[in-house]
């Protein structure tokens, strides 16, 4: 019989910066390694969250980016 894969997590499911605290390692590593983040070097869990929080960030200013030039468009 196969075995289904374990469900990994992604930086999609984070609906508030604040759940990024929330994550264990495995979380944090799994959303770095998803995103092509280099995370060697982390020791510690709040460089991991750091690494994501910025990840969140730039993900965020993506999306406002990518509604505006939706809107610019539309408006031409």
């Amino acid at each position: 019989t196969s075995q289904a894969r374990p469900r990994r997590m992604s930086l999609s499911e984070l609906n508030t910066e604040e759940k990024i605290e929330d994550l264990n390692i495995r979380e944090l590593k799994e959303i770095l390694a998803g995103n092509f983040v280099d995370y060697k070097g982390c020791v510690e869990k709040n460089e991991l969250i750091e690494r994501v929080r910025r990840l969140y960030r730039d993900r965020e200013i993506e999306k406002q980016r990518g509604n505006s030039s939706a809107r610019s468009i539309a408006l031409t």
